[in-house]
Order: structure tokens, then sequence, then C-alpha cells
């Protein structure tokens, strides 16, 4: 990981291979449960996990914010002023924050446009895979530069919250155009569209608070949306499941040709 830090912004490259890639996550985001899995899932997982890293681009970072203030329930940043309607439930957990980090990640649009290539080639099934592969290895790095900005607050003898972005918990994802007016232009090469959808649509965006009193909790007990399909899943069902179905990579039967 390649990490640059210029005033109060800390920027971030990172290659396919630094990042974790759990099968289990991969079982439970495409909807198997309990043994459902099949072998094919295995053999198209290790094809996908192979070629996937020289599709990613993958770029991250944040903007820390030294002083914060709280109106009620707005989140006010930046020498303007910026409020933000977090809504009850993030303000909940950042309102004794001391400080407060905005943040961008993206993977590029590789995978996305690989996806949509196999999609439209007909491989429905296998394009479903890479975007999915897609969506959790943006989450990935996300996690990454997050245990960075943790480790580095530690050494600080502070602590750091969860991420928590527009369109969660309350929050509208129409502010996505106020979270990047205080990051610098096409900051992770990212744009927003005028529907404040974010483009490589395989990107991250959000809030990190910082202090003694902050804490990285689940953030799915949390969230008011029981239908998510990031929703957390039972780890110690599906990590058995993952092992029986991902302990053996596939050795010399034939492999499709992505």
């Amino acid at each position: 990981m390649i990490r640059s830090t210029t005033a109060d912004i800390t920027e971030f490259s990172l290659s396919f291979d630094e990042l974790d890639h759990n099968p289990a996550e991969l079982i439970a985001l495409v909807g198997y449960r309990d043994g459902e899995a099949p072998e094919i899932l295995r053999t198209l997982y290790y094809e996908i996990i192979s070629a996937a890293g020289e599709r990613c681009h993958i770029r991250g970072g944040y903007r820390h914010f030294s002083e914060i203030e709280w109106r009620e329930t707005d989140l006010c940043l930046g020498s303007e002023k910026t409020a933000f309607a977090t809504g009850k439930i993030i303000a909940a957990q950042l309102q004794r924050a001391e400080s407060a980090v905005l943040f961008a990640c993206s993977i590029g649009a590789g995978l996305e446009t690989w996806s949509r290539q196999l999609m439209n080639d007909g491989d429905f099934f296998s394009g479903y895979l890479v975007d999915a592969v897609a969506s959790l290895t943006v989450e990935s790095a996300m996690h990454k530069i997050q245990d960075d900005l943790e480790k580095d607050q530690q050494d600080k003898g502070q602590k750091i919250s969860n991420c928590y972005s527009p369109g969660h918990c309350g929050w509208l994802v129409t502010e996505q155009h106020k979270l990047f007016s205080l990051l610098p232009d096409n900051f992770c090469g990212i744009t927003l569209t005028d529907s404040s959808l974010m483009l490589p649509i395989k990107s991250a965006s959000g809030i990190i608070g910082i202090g003694p009193a902050m804490q990285r909790v689940d953030a799915c007990q949390l969230c008011d949306m029981n239908r998510c399909v990031f929703r957390r899943f039972d780890k110690s069902k599906q990590e058995t499941e993952a092992h029986a179905v991902f302990a053996k990579k596939p050795g010399d039967q034939h492999h499709r040709a992505f």
C-alpha cells in the first residue's frame, strides 16, 4: 500500500493482492446458505480472483477535520460549517467525536465493465459473481484504509468509529454532493451524477469519527435496512461452508476462459 499525506489530505494506492478476499462473504452475498453452494462456485471464484487484479485500479483517501460542530443531529464541517443531516442513528454514534475524516475509495471501472461484458455475452451467473467480487473488493479496500487510520490514531491515543455513508442509517444519499464538495476535485477518480451516484459505481464514501469515546461496532445492528444484501451473516456457519467449498483449489479441471 502506497500512502501519501499533504496537509489534511491522506491518499492511498493499493494492489488487489494486498486485500483480504474471504470466500465466506461471497457465498453470503450471492445468497447461498447451509451447504447450498454448488461446486461450480469454487471454480468460478478462483478464476475471477486470478483475473481481477489486472482490472482494478484501487485508490482511496480521506480529509481530516480537526474541529467539528453539532447542531442537534446536523454535523458541521469545514471553515464554512457545511451541515450534514446524518440522521439520529449516525448522530448518536458520532456526537462525542472530537474530530472526523471524510473518506472516499474506488476500485475503478474495470470489474464493472467486465461484469457487463459477461452479461452481454449471456453469461449472467459469471457476470453476477464478478459484480459481487467487485462489491466485496471496494469494501475490503475501505477496511484497509480504515485500519490504517485506526493505527495512526491509536499512536495518538485516539479511537475511531465505524464508516458511515450517505444512503445508509437514515443519511440521505443526496448529501454526497456536500461530502465531495469538501474533497479535492476528482478525488480518487470519483465523480458524481446529478442523482448522487458515484462513478465508477464500485466506490464508497462517508465519514469516520475520531476521539477517545469512539468505537467500531456491528453496524448492521444499528442500520434499519433489513433487506440490505450486505447485512452481516452468521460467520461461523458461512466460514464452515466456505471451507468445504473452497478448501481445495481447482487443479487440472477445465477452466472457463473469461
